[in-house]
């Protein structure tokens, strides 16, 4: 952990002590503590002004992935991946109560107005409610059929609504438990719900690409908010609760009149996802972070950019306005905490402490101090504005150079000038130039200029120099180079579960991916690999889904039958490694399921499906007489989902569901082995 000084960006003091990941961080209401819950399954308390550990909270079994403070700051509640909640008296460090009432992961808790009752909700398809005084569960909220994504308190603290997969935002009366309402209308899984100021209206964002607004008091639909392309990712309403908005997949930031329903504007200008929306105190601008690596600040009433924050080098993940609205804070998956000056848009400061990806940025309440949480298994607190040290790798991802002739130049300038301190890198007996790129980039240098910023990992900075390249620049060996290495890249992405930039990516291949840059070996091997992660990615994820059902219709267009050959042997290689989940086998086979249907002629796609799916069904047989009748039944079903014509698979899960008691589906299948001409008795004994 480390705290600096925000009026000067100066070094206080480094706090170490967690041993994992830090998921959350959280200030006491008075700015003097801070609570971080951590990987190593422990919340700490921090007294920020000696930075003193004040306590180790110990307790939970699992990963801490919440913390939150109760109004008044005396108790903290914290939940855990292990399905765990308990409450802590803040000046002592005593654990008051434990509850385990979820039959999933605690991802998220949220306190009433009177810090009397606790929510909890998430995976498990409910949300509870607990005393706090006791830990006592007060209500289960049962109705949900799926996950539930987001909890919110109405403002007078007597209605909480949740946000669900199930496309529903439920409405509970606080007081009894009982359910109010269920607001459907939404055709895709609720991301977010919010309430406005003053409670009479709920907004909630959703995958069907909808913003709705809801009268709280009836649950009536009031307005559908239409016009965004894709998923509404998050909604926030302004501090005088007249206009609302809304971030989306579509690249967009829309603003919408809440009494109305009217679009006000269309805020355009990021070049991929926009993640999160985030108001300043005053209500007159608005900040937008995205994977596309900037910030932009709008002015509300009109629409305008203000500005574009560049600078971050992966996508932007939180944003957070200081209290005075002088200040913006932003994390990224650079490593990296950015301080911009709001009025200017001029980058006051790179933090640059962190080893991993920063998820999270929050001020105290006086505006002094920044804590940031990072996957480096850190809190670090830091304090304000001031010049850190810049070195070559960050002004290429900042775009701060360009290729001139045969060399690279140093030269100073207010960047150069800000910096305190930084390394003169001699690369290939050449030199680097500060200043911005004009111009489009010569044949002979770009394949020079891609590979530098590819090794830097700046993407949208390479994807858009090849787009403006000039004509007789695109020639087929600098395309396949620069394919090659995106392709490893996305791979490399969704292997280590970088999902947003890998999807991203892919989308940009597709784009420039040919029928003559798929034979070339490089780009063959790449996309191979590429294609193999993407199957076995979660089938669950809708964004994964959409975007390798478009790859592989690209592909089906473009790439030879013998490449088919091949990635099906990747598959089947990949499915039946030793160590391979359920879920990986499933996504194998169902591309392979998907790729013979592509290619119905193709017998050696046939055959390698077949011997896939005779390694599923000899998995469900061992299981079987090894006594795990449930693991035998989730392999005969995959296997039976994928060719449904064979009897000796029916028989054999029917045999599994007998052993467990589960005698009417037993009945199904034997029936249903019948129906295939087989004599049942011979295999059911």
């Amino acid at each position: 952990m480390k705290l600096w000084e925000a009026a000067t960006g100066k070094l206080l003091a480094t706090l170490q002590g967690h041993g994992d990941s830090v998921w959350s961080v959280a200030w006491s209401p008075d700015g003097k503590i801070l609570a971080s819950g951590s990987g190593d399954k422990t919340v700490k308390l921090w007294e920020v002004a000696t930075d003193k550990l004040l306590s180790t909270l110990q307790g939970h079994t699992d990963a801490v992935t919440s913390v939150a403070w109760s109004p008044d700051g005396k108790i903290l509640a914290s939940g855990s991946t292990g399905r765990m909640m308990m409450l802590w008296e803040a000046p002592t460090g005593e654990l008051l109560s434990s509850s385990q009432g979820h039959t999933d992961a605690v991802y998220s808790v949220a306190w009433s107005p009177d810090e009397k009752t606790l929510a909890s909700g998430f995976r498990d398809h409910t949300v509870k409610l607990w005393e706090t005084a006791t830990g006592k569960q007060l209500a289960s909220l049962e109705g949900h059929t799926d996950e539930v994504n987001s909890v919110a308190w109405s403002p007078d603290g007597k209605t909480l609504a949740s946000g669900s997969r199930d496309q529903t935002v439920k409405l509970w009366e606080a007081a009894t438990g009982k359910l109010l309402s269920t607001l459907q209308g939404h055709h895709n899984v609720v991301t977010s719900v919010a309430w406005s100021p003053d409670g009479t209206t709920l907004a909630s964002g959703s995958g069907d690409q909808t913003v709705k607004l809801w009268e709280t008091a009836t649950g009536k639909q009031l307005s559908t908010l239409l016009g965004h392309g894709d998923s509404v990712w998050s909604v926030a309403w302004s501090p005088d609760g007249k206009t609302l908005a809304s971030g989306s997949r579509d690249q967009t930031v829309k603003l919408w009149e809440a009494a109305t329903g009217e679009l006000l504007s269309t805020l355009q200008g990021h070049a991929a996802w926009v993640h999160s929306v985030a108001w300043s105190p005053d209500g007159k601008t608005l900040a937008s972070g995205s994977v596309d690596h900037t910030v932009k600040l709008w002015e509300a009433a009109t629409g305008k950019l203000l500005s574009t924050l560049q600078g971050h080098a992966g996508a932007v993940l939180s944003v957070a306005w200081s209290p005075d609205g002088k200040t913006l804070a932003s994390g990224s998956y650079d490593n990296t905490v950015k301080l911009w000056e709001t009025d200017t848009g001029k980058l006051l400061a790179t933090l640059q402490e962190h080893t991993n990806p920063v998820r999270s940025v929050a001020w105290s309440r006086d505006g002094k101090t920044l804590a940031s949480g990072s996957d480096d298994k850190t809190v670090k607190f830091w304090d304000g504005p001031s010049a850190s040290q810049i070195d070559l790798t960050e002004y290429l991802r900042s775009r701060w150079i360009r290729l001139t002739g045969s060399e690279i130049f140093w030269e100073a300038n207010e960047n150069l000038l800000r910096a305190r301190s930084f390394d003169i890198v001699n690369l290939r007996g050449t030199t680097m130039l500060a200043i911005e790129r004009s111009g489009l980039v010569g044949s002979q240098k770009l394949p020079e200029e891609l590979f530098l910023l590819l090794h830097a990992g700046n993407f949208p900075e390479a994807i858009a120099i090849w787009k403006a390249r000039s004509i007789e620049a695109a020639d087929s060996p600098i395309r396949e180079m620069f394919l090659a290495g995106l392709s490893a890249s996305a791979a490399d992405d969704l292997f280590f579960n970088t999902r947003w930039r890998a999807l991203w990516l892919i989308e940009q291949i597709q784009s420039m991916m040919t029928a003559e840059a798929m034979l070339d070996p490089a780009v063959s091997l790449g996309m191979l690999r590429l294609d193999t992660q993407l199957a076995l990615a979660s089938s669950d994820d809708m964004e994964v889904t959409s975007i390798r059902e478009s790859c592989n219709a690209h592909l089906a267009g473009i790439a030879p039958r013998s490449w088919f050959h091949a990635l099906g042997q990747r598959l089947l290689t990949a499915a039946t490694k030793t160590g391979a989940t359920e879920k990986e086998f499933q996504g194998a086979l169902d591309q392979l399921r998907r790729l013979t249907e592509q290619l119905p002629g193709s017998a050696e796609l046939r055959q390698t499906l077949a011997d896939g799916l005779e390694t599923f069904y000899k998995r469900g047989v061992d299981s079987y007489y090894e006594g795990n009748y449930e693991r035998a039944i989730i392999a005969l079903t995959e296997v039976i989902r994928i060719d449904p014509t064979d009897a000796y698979n029916y028989c054999m899960r029917g045999k599994a569901y007998r052993e467990l008691g589960n005698n009417d589906k037993a009945e199904a299948d034997f029936a249903r082995a019948k129906q295939l001409n087989i004599k049942v008795q011979d295999y059911t004994q």
